[in-house]
């Protein structure tokens, strides 16, 4: 058996509700959409210090 391909994609300094396809209505995010509906998406996910400036 194959393994599976994986790619994993971070952006700087983006929360969850600045895409189009988690809620946000009033912006357009058409390729992350795309990514949200073809793939998987973490909403329920925590990074320490993500809140705060740069660490």
């Amino acid at each position: 058996m194959s393994k599976p391909n994986i790619l994993v994609i971070f952006t700087d300094d983006q929360r969850f509700d600045t895409v189009h396809a988690l809620g946000n209505k009033n912006i357009s995010t058409p390729n992350i959409d795309w990514l949200v509906q073809n793939g998987t998406s973490f909403n329920n996910a925590y990074i320490m210090g993500g809140t705060d400036t740069a660490v």
